[in-house]
């Protein structure tokens, strides 16, 4: 699987392109994230988060 322009669909709610390249396919999907949810995302995970939001 290839996302291009992941980051940026999930930080503005944007439509991504999916693209399976095993089988030749591609997919047009959107995030359905809370704030927080986007916000752990872009963070790289929960504990990547705590870290950031305790210094």
């Amino acid at each position: 699987m290839h996302i291009e322009g992941l980051r940026r669909a999930v930080s503005e709610g944007e439509v991504v392109s999916v693209r399976n390249q095993e089988r030749d396919e591609s997919y047009r999907a959107r995030t359905s994230l809370s704030p927080r949810q986007r916000e752990i995302v872009l963070a790289g995970g929960v504990i990547n988060l705590f870290k950031r939001e305790a210094v």
